[in-house]
């Protein structure tokens, strides 16, 4: 009897189909970011069952099965496979902590004898500390006898992940407090002593 349906089906041009057609099972792969602030994630859709092909529309406009160069952040994409089945998924990329510097800054108070310094603490796991970008110097977190300037202290993290701040190591010069009451610094009434100091002694000669 099914042999005689399908035979008939067939020469009627029917499109028979045994069995219960499957849904739409997203599957993603998902690469996080390499370091806090970069733009390096990715997202690979597999999705299986329904019937191929698959359309993907995303929440920010995009399609397409990859997504590449990605910041931080949740993404939702509507899968739509060839029998107009949907199905959507919600990918979130994740980020590292953030290296981060905190700085503690006492300026310089002497311009022929530096004193300025800087402790920097960080979660990072070394400190670079330099005037210049290209003239690092590894340091323990304190950088002392420092002069008045800009400084960039630089962090990295165990993922060779960077952070750098500006430091800036100002001149504040001390000052000497001097007590000027003991000098007249008003007008002065010339006197015939003042003049008589100031002719030139004249030697008496004997005849």
């Amino acid at each position: 009897m099914k042999t005689i349906i399908l035979s008939i089906g067939i020469c009627m041009g029917y499109a028979i189909s045994y069995g219960q057609q499957t849904e739409i099972r997203p599957n993603a792969e998902i690469k996080h970011l390499t370091c806090f602030n970069t733009h390096d994630g990715e997202i690979h859709l597999r999705p299986q069952g329904g019937t191929e092909p698959y359309t993907v529309q995303w929440n920010d406009g995009a399609q397409g099965l990859v997504r590449t160069n990605l910041e931080a952040g949740k993404y939702v994409a509507t899968i739509q496979d060839a029998s107009a089945n949907i199905r959507e998924i919600e990918v979130k990329v994740d980020a590292p902590e953030e290296v981060k510097i905190n700085l503690d800054i006492k300026h310089s108070d002497s311009w022929y004898s530096p004193n300025g310094s800087i402790v920097a603490t960080t979660n990072g796991q070394e400190i670079w500390i330099s005037k210049q970008l290209n003239q690092l110097q590894k340091i323990d977190g304190n950088a002392d006898k420092l002069s008045e300037g800009i400084y960039i202290v630089s962090s990295i993290d165990e993922n060779n992940c960077m952070n750098q701040v500006i430091a800036n190591v100002e001149l504040h010069q001390r000052t000497i407090d001097v007590d000027l009451s003991q000098f007249n610094n008003g007008p002065r009434t010339r006197t015939s002593a003042d003049a008589s100091r100031s002719k030139p002694a004249i030697a008496a000669v004997e005849k």
